[in-house]
């Protein structure tokens, strides 16, 4: 009767605002010290008591009609709100006997103002309930997540009623929807509320009224419904996991599932806010490229506009930005040095070249635009100089209940950094699960270890399957170039498993089989993750011949990679050596005599037609085998020490053996280079480098040839064959002929020349006046493969005609003949595919008057790879008259003064003139006689 009985409405509301300011202000404000139970426990009944009386006051003055106050009602639900979620009256954290001591005095007065608020909402008519749109959703997600069953179960079907009030005024419910995730991310990652129990309660409440209304599942409650149960789920996991600013493995991927998420459902304000919590992280590991990737994903929501930047607390760092293009400078720079921090040089070219064209066609700032040409230049030679590992990947499963939703019995591939090997990354998982268990064996775990009541990770190293590298096949490029594109920028991965099936009589390889499993990942490595899910595998059966053609495609890869690190760091010598070691002493693995007595008989043959083809693979990869050891062995005894002579010597007389088997008319090919003084290989000073050029150049056949080639092509795609096929060309890519006019050399690309219709690539080593040595290789890629009866060798050509003028600064070869001296370089083939007839560098046999033959460090001529230099008095001619590409530079020390027989060349130490061809098609040398 009290409140009926104010002189005017006006009165009552302002009353009525009084009140309720008060109670919320007792309720919040901690207006009693947490200790005085007895006190808080009166006022809190006070209040109760009291809001029962105002809410009837509501409903009966101020409900209906123009009588409705918005104001004072959206007043009575804060305070109602605020006094149910109270910490004061949090009974689930009370001792026992003060809960049992509040409940018998009390009761729990949260359920009373609930369903009292509960009760005034669903009195409210759809128009009124919608002017509390959307900040209503707020206060009815905070009460929803006390701890109290009751509360929970009547609060949440309040979030459908608001979904269903803006779907009627709007024809959606977007505002809800935005609402309902800020507000939970808020109230559990922030204020720790919820829990499992919740979320078991979310879904099934909400989808089941959602499937009641035709028209809100067709505008897709549901997908939302199932979209804030998961974001939920992970939100639990990040708060659980929070707590410190420790890097750790599950910290990173919820931040991540929870970015990942919001992306998706295109929340801007929060993706923003958790890349710098990601980015924040891997900075503290040192985790450069993944930084960048991660402040990568930023800089694709900012634009080059000068649009104002609403707020920079997430990114304090970036505070002095006053518009989007400052900011988007400002991060594209940081990322720009992470990637140099991580030496992935590849990614920030591109944000190097993107920031030079703004500075160049919009801001015209030329002072920045000339210090990113140099940061561009400085990324290139890095790429080029800078030695950097190949990174290793290794698939990981976490298989038990102990592991959080998130990693349990799932598998991801991991990267590892530069130069870590197994034995360190299981250190470095097991410092962020110290309670988990390394699983030995690579099967697949059974049933046991998924539903174990404890932690075991099955770690297993697999091989990157680079799929972008097929734009390298026959180009001639750095291998670190070629490095980065097959160990990055990966989704596909692959692990194989031995398995011996059939018989043990039947000999080991016989029985050796590979079980292949490839595996895809849900997004690219690198990334902003150290690691990334598998979502999808397949797994395949290799036979003992296809496990023996791959065998043999890795092996040559492998030495000629190592062959090619060993020329340019000769620290790297003892990795090749144990490859070589492994290969030519047959004691380790009964050598390619196993290939021969299984897969090269008549039986076989007949037994397994099908295999015709890779027979033929095989053989044509231990040819090829055969000259990539013999130019392996050529850089292994330049650069070995005295110490390994023996070792050396033991390998020669291997290879000897092998190459007089399989390659009985072929010279060995030598890698160009200087012989050392007090060689051990006497004849090197009498030998050309009769096949393959410089090393620095790509070597004969490649896994890209069309011998490799050919075998995937015979292989499914779909199988994620590993074959590499990013060799490059045996050839070089430029050579040197002459002009139609006689007058100069004009380079033409080696592809050009090549012969489709060759199946045999031969060519003769020729020295006038039949004083030096003539050299033959033949390497016929016949099908009839026999080792004891080669092909037969092709005749010597004629002698070069010597009426074609030579040009100015090249020594005339009909003078060096007429006054005694012999002077010529030879080129000859490389042991090149079927398909191919071209031409490799070498130095042919330098002969005196007298018939003796000089030191191949005397007569080693000083070309430059960038001017192509011919030496001088010496000319460059091939079986048919073309110039052959020049061997590479030597070492200044290396081309100094040296005498030989009267009449022999000389190399001047001295540097000589330049001459550029006025066509730009070659440089020449010009030098006096006298230092001729």
């Amino acid at each position: 009767s009290f409140l009926r009985n104010f002189p005017s409405k006006d009165n009552l509301v302002e009353f009525l605002q009084g009140c309720f300011q008060a109670f919320f202000a007792l309720v919040t404000g901690g207006s009693f010290p947490s200790d005085w139970s007895a006190m808080i426990s009166v006022l809190n009944h006070t209040i109760t008591t009291s809001m029962k009386f105002f809410s009837e006051s509501l409903q009966t003055q101020f409900q209906r009609g123009q009588n409705f106050n918005e104001s004072l009602w959206k007043l009575y639900f804060d305070v109602c709100i605020a006094f149910v979620t109270q910490l004061a009256l949090q009974l689930e954290t009370f001792t026992a006997s003060k809960r049992n001591k509040q409940m018998a005095v009390y009761g729990d007065l949260r359920v009373n103002i609930s369903k009292r608020v509960l009760s005034m909402w669903s009195g409210l008519a759809m128009e009124q309930k919608q002017l509390f749109l959307p900040w209503i959703v707020g206060p009815f997600m905070d009460m929803s997540l006390v701890r109290e069953p009751e509360i929970r179960c009547a609060t949440i079907p309040v979030f459908y009623d608001l979904m269903l009030c803006e779907f009627v005024q709007t024809g959606d419910y977007r505002q809800v929807a935005a609402e309902c995730i800020d507000k939970l991310d808020v109230h559990v990652s922030g204020a720790g509320k919820g829990d499992d129990a919740y979320m078991d309660l979310l879904y099934p409440l909400l989808s089941g009224l959602c499937e009641k209304n035709r028209e809100l599942m067709q505008a897709g409650a549901l997908e939302f419904v199932e979209n804030l149960t998961q974001l939920l789920g992970r939100l639990l996991d990040f708060r659980n996991l929070q707590d410190g600013d420790d890097y750790s493995i599950s910290r990173v991927q919820t931040i991540f599932n929870l970015l990942q998420y919001y992306q998706e459902t295109e929340r801007e304000e929060m993706v923003i806010r958790y890349i710098y919590k990601l980015s924040s992280l891997h900075l503290q590991a040192q985790n450069f490229s993944e930084a960048a990737f991660s402040l990568l994903l930023h800089t694709s929501i900012l634009k080059w506009e000068d649009l104002p930047v609403s707020a920079h607390a997430e990114f304090p760092s970036y505070a002095k930005a006053r518009s989007e293009y400052e900011l988007k400078e400002l991060i594209f720079k940081d990322i720009i040095e992470y990637f140099d921090k991580g030496k992935l040089w590849e990614c920030a070219i591109p944000l190097c070249k993107e920031l030079a064209s703004q500075c160049e066609m919009i801001t015209y700032d030329y002072e920045q635009l000339s210090a990113i040409h140099k940061t561009i230049s400085k990324l290139y030679h890095d790429i080029i100089h800078t030695v950097r590992g190949t990174a290793e990947y290794y698939r990981v499963g976490f298989y038990g209940t102990l592991f959080p939703p998130f990693l349990r019995n799932k598998q991801f591939i991991f990267r590892g950094k530069d130069f870590e090997r197994l034995g360190e990354f299981n250190h470095f998982l097991l410092s962020h699960f110290p309670r988990a268990q390394i699983i030995t064996f690579n099967t697949p775990p059974g049933e046991e270890f998924l539903t174990i009541e404890g932690m075991h990770m099955q770690v297993s190293k697999v091989d990157a399957i680079a799929d972008d590298v097929d734009k390298f096949v026959g180009m001639n490029i750095a291998s670190s170039i070629i490095d980065y594109y097959t160990s990055n920028n990966i989704s596909h991965f692959v692990l194989n498993r031995p398995v011996r099936r059939g018989p043990k009589s039947a000999g080991e390889f016989a029985t050796m089989w590979v079980e292949r499993t490839v595996y895809m990942t849900a997004s690219r490595l690198p990334g902003m993750l150290r690691w990334c899910e598998v979502v999808d595998e397949k797994r395949i059966d290799i036979s003992p011949i296809e496990n023996a053609l791959e065998t043999m495609v890795s092996k040559n890869k492998e030495l000629r990679a190592l062959t090619m690190r060993a020329q340019k760091n000769p620290a790297l010598l003892n990795p090749l050596s144990m490859a070589l070691n492994g290969v030519l002493d047959a004691a380790v693995q009964g050598g390619l005599a196993n290939y021969e007595n299984l897969f090269f008989t008549e039986a076989y043959a007949k037994e397994h037609p099908e295999h015709i083809l890779i027979i033929d693979e095989i053989k044509d990869l231990i040819k090829e085998q055969v000259l990539i050891l013999g130019e392996g062995l050529d850089v292994h005894d330049r650069l070995a020490p005295e110490a390994l002579a023996q070792f050396h010597k033991r390998m020669e007389e291997c290879y000897e053996q092998m190459r007089s088997k399989y390659l009985p008319q072929a010279e060995r090919r030598r890698a160009a280079g200087p012989a050392p003084n007090g060689s051990r290989t006497p004849e090197r000073a009498r030998q050309a480098s009769a096949m393959g050029g410089p090393l620095s150049t790509t070597p004969s056949l490649s896994a890209g040839s069309p011998s490799s080639r050919r075998s995937m092509q015979r292989l499914p795609a779909d199988r994620y064959s590993t074959m590499d096929s990013n060799s490059t060309s045996p050839l070089s890519s430029r050579r040197f002929t002459r002009s139609s006019g006689g007058s100069g050399m004009s380079a033409s690309s080696s592809s050009d020349r090549v012969s489709a219709a060759a199946s045999t690539a031969s060519l003769q080593g020729y020295t006038p006046g039949n004083v030096g040595r003539t050299s033959t290789i033949s390497a016929s890629r016949s099908t009839n493969f026999d080792p004891g009866n080669p092909p037969p060798k092709p005749p010597a050509p004629p002698p070069q005609s010597s009426d074609v003028a030579a040009p100015a600064g090249v020594r005339d070869t009909s003078q060096q003949q007429a006054q005694g001296r012999q002077s010529s370089v030879s080129s000859t083939s490389a042991f090149t595919n079927p398909s191919a007839t071209g031409l490799s560098t070498s130095i042919g046999s330098m002969t005196s008057d007298t018939g003796s033959v000089l030191s191949e460090k005397n007569v080693m001529a000083a070309f430059s790879p960038a001017g192509n230099r011919l030496p001088p008095g010496i000319e460059a001619t091939s079986a048919d008259g073309a110039g052959a590409a020049p061997p590479p530079v030597l070492p200044k020390k290396q081309r100094k003064s040296v005498s030989g027989p009267a009449g022999a060349a000389t190399i001047s130490d001295k540097a000589p003139d330049t001459t550029e061809d006025p066509n730009n098609q070659a440089t020449f040398v010009n030098q006096t006689s006298s230092e001729v």
